[in-house]
């Protein structure tokens, strides 16, 4: 990224995201509603206020690296603020087809709302049921589960769930009490607070969740298993994924929230732990510097 640029033409200004551009070949391109305004994928008000803005975070030696930030908590932007590809994508696994997927989040970014997530999703703007999406979230939210202390927790959004780990962790509205996944840890990072969130699967039968401070260190594993096995109403196994992509909301378009985004991967495939150890270790290199 020419940084120099992207600054300089930001100066006395506020700039904003209207296209994440994909750094593959395979054009996965994430857009605003204010590009999609004629798209029938588009479900809010096609404007600029649908824009995440361009902020930044300066690294331990003083460069400043971008973000793409929302801030939709409290109706601050009213529409909410995300950007989308649902139904041009290549390559994103659909089905039960096994997947990797991380993120790097500005930990200081959050809220409580839903949902703050990046990854698969459905092909269109619904809420098609347990399984039909599998991406990560950020945030506070503890409406379905949620990990050890107050949060904000790294989780992944299986559709109808937020879900901090699987097997019999369900939704608390169940009224079982196991909704809380003590080993997944609430992240608060000294420095940067920039935090590495990393999820996969076989997409059949179980599934990991790993966090860590991109900055520095290891992963670490919050969850190793099943995935979930609660009926919510029908299962998450095996995952039903539909091979939509969005940034800042869920699959049915809930966007009333917070978060800053740096990158994101979607691997079409679930990676060994040898190569989720070099994904933190190149991320520390960049964040860590």
């Amino acid at each position: 990224m020419d940084l120099a640029t992207l600054s300089s033409f930001c100066a006395g200004t506020t700039c904003s995201v209207s296209i994440l551009y994909d750094q593959t070949a395979n054009g996965n391109d994430l857009k605003s509603g204010l590009v999609l305004a004629a798209a029938t994928t588009d479900n809010g008000p096609a404007t600029a206020n649908n824009e995440p803005a361009v902020q930044y975070w300066a690294t331990s030696n003083g460069t400043q690296l971008p973000m793409a930030v929302t801030l939709n908590d409290d109706n601050q932007h009213p529409g909410g603020q995300w950007l989308r590809n649902r139904n041009a994508t290549r390559a994103i696994p659909t089905g039960s087809q096994s997947q990797t997927e991380y993120m790097v989040v500005h930990a200081a970014y959050v809220g409580g709302q839903c949902c703050y997530d990046y990854g698969n999703m459905e092909n269109h703007i619904s809420d098609d049921g347990p399984g039909t999406m599998n991406a990560l979230y950020f945030g506070n939210s503890n409406s379905w589960t949620q990990g050890a202390g107050a949060g904000p927790w790294a989780m992944a959004d299986m559709e109808n769930g937020l879900f901090a780990g699987g097997g019999s962790i369900q939704d608390p509205n169940n009224g079982n009490g196991l909704n809380v996944n003590a080993s997944d840890p609430s992240i608060k990072y000294s420095g940067n607070n920039i935090a590495s969130v990393l999820t996969k699967t076989n997409g059949t039968s179980t599934w990991e969740l790993k966090v860590g401070d991109a900055a520095t260190g290891a992963l670490q594993t919050a969850w190793s298993g099943s995935l979930p096995t609660v009926l919510n109403p029908t299962s998450y196994i095996p995952l039903h994924q539909e091979g939509g992509l969005s940034l800042g909301e869920g699959g049915d378009g809930s966007n009333d929230c917070t978060g800053a985004f740096s990158e994101g991967v979607v691997i079409a495939g679930e990676t060994t732990d040898a190569t989720d150890d070099a994904i933190q270790t190149n991320l520390n290199a960049v964040y860590g510097q």
